[in-house]
């Protein structure tokens, strides 16, 4: 068991956990993320450094884990602020990193939806 040693293993983890993968596997959920929701993730966020580029600068992300700068520590709080305050759990990451980290089953709808509070909350706080 994990209570008397580092590796141990713990069998109903090893269990659930293969359940996960022959559940992504069945349902193709890593193509998902890869061919679909990952790069409509990315692009959203490419368009909003776009739209707020003195603002939000390196875009980066692989599958549904992405991010970007913004150009100041105080600047990222308050846009963290304004995303929870229109309803987005949204985390920031380092000094002055937002970063995206949605379910891999996240519907299309959602990340759209995301990027258009995002997009909301820039234009709060950098009165754009």
């Amino acid at each position: 068991s994990r209570i008397n040693s580092t590796w141990g293993g713990n069998t109903v983890d090893m269990v659930r956990a293969a359940k996960y993968l022959e559940i992504y596997r069945e349902e193709k959920v890593l193509d998902y993320v890869s061919n679909v929701a990952g790069p409509a993730l990315l692009k959203g966020l490419h368009e909003l450094q776009a739209e707020f580029p003195e603002f939000i600068r390196n875009v980066r992300g692989k599958g549904l884990m992405c991010a970007y700068d913004i150009c100041s520590p105080e600047l990222r709080d308050k846009f963290l602020k304004e995303c929870h305050a229109n309803r987005m759990l949204i985390l920031g990451c380092g000094s002055n990193t937002v970063r995206f980290r949605p379910a891999l089953n996240v519907p299309i709808a959602d990340l759209e939806k995301g990027i258009e509070i995002s997009r909301k909350a820039a234009k709060a706080v950098f009165k754009k």
